[in-house]
């Protein structure tokens, strides 16, 4: 079994590392390291010797490389069952064995678990379905398959910059692939500040407009996985033209139709870190997927469910060069 995690300017994997050593070492999984930090998190790995760290060299005329940097680590992991966890993650106890035993035992080729937030913010528990209970709904952070699974669908889809994962869970489903719920399979999380949560935020928003523009089989169930976008767009999108309608021709009554949709949306919104910050996240998700929507064109090439996804331009045989240069020996 092998743990891949994706880095590039996560300081906070070291905690990561340090909750997954001792349950990798409990089953013998391998732990990999794919990071795109050029060298800004060699402190993290020097302080972790114990796992197979990987540089990832960024493509050229690419900025955001999660999709790419997820199918080169499993592609560069020796384990048939893949477990993720994300850098800011913290996985609980017993996480890894209790994520990957559905597998080991045949009961499924995909699982996952819930992930809780530590601190306030604007997501509640994610992907918390009952045990045993099978999902399409997949978030990297808590998610596990086999090397099968993952090549029946040529892995994640590098045409998105976010929102591979969820896309993954769609494409497995595509071809007879469910997840499996692992309720005791736990990953805390780490959202960050407010900052931070506006940024993702704006991912977020620009990922759910390139799966609604690439992924059209599956348009209605997108929107049905974040309805409040509708209202975000009415509101977004109707307070300048209600404003010239009210001024123009003098009906006020268009402004108060829109301040009506605002006040829907504010009271429709659950507060989980308080509910201005909630609204300013759906209202920045809002925003980012009509930017995504208007300005998105798709590149000239098939998506990677229909295609041989080629090997990393700098990549080489990284089980050779592993071989013949060891990781340095843990003082411990």
């Amino acid at each position: 079994m092998s743990v891949v995690v994706i880095s590039k300017n996560e300081p906070e994997l070291s905690k990561a590392l340090a909750s997954l050593r001792p349950q990798c070492d409990a089953i013998l999984a391998e732990c990999v390291v794919v990071d795109a930090s050029e060298g800004r998190l060699d402190v993290v790995r020097d302080a972790h010797r114990w796992v197979t760290w990987i540089p990832f060299v960024t493509p050229k005329g690419r900025r955001i490389t999660i999709a790419h940097q997820r199918n080169f680590g499993v592609r560069a992991s020796d384990g048939r069952i893949i477990a993720f966890c994300d850098a800011s993650g913290v996985p609980q106890s017993d996480w890894l064995r209790l994520l990957v035993s559905p597998l080991l035992d045949g009961r499924c080729a995909a699982s996952t678990g819930p992930i809780r937030p530590l601190g306030r913010g604007a997501y509640g528990v994610l992907n918390d379905y009952p045990d045993g209970s099978w999902t399409t709904n997949v978030i990297a952070a808590n998610f596990a398959f086999t090397k099968d699974a993952f090549e029946s669908v040529s892995g994640f889809d590098e045409r998105y910059d976010y929102g591979s994962d969820a896309v993954m869970g769609w494409r497995l489903e595509g071809v007879g692939i469910r997840v499996l719920s692992v309720r005791d399979a736990v990953m805390l999380m780490d959202w960050g500040d407010g900052s931070r949560e506006r940024r993702r935020a704006w991912v977020q928003g620009r990922a759910w407009g390139r799966q609604l523009r690439l992924f059209k089989g599956r348009r209605i169930r997108i929107f049905r996985s974040a309805p409040y976008t509708i209202l975000d767009w009415t509101v977004l999108l109707g307070v300048i033209p209600s404003a010239a309608i009210a001024w123009t021709f003098g009906a006020p009554w268009v402004l108060v139709v829109w301040a009506a949709a605002l006040v829907v949306l504010v009271s429709c919104t659950r507060p989980k870190g308080g509910r201005v910050r909630a609204v300013t996240y759906h209202l920045i998700h809002g925003v980012a997927a009509c930017v995504e929507l208007a300005t998105f064109h798709s590149r000239q090439e098939a998506p990677a469910v229909e295609r041989d996804a080629p090997e990393s331009p700098h990549s080489l045989d990284w089980r050779a060069r592993r071989g013949s240069n060891p990781q340095p020996s843990d003082p411990q």
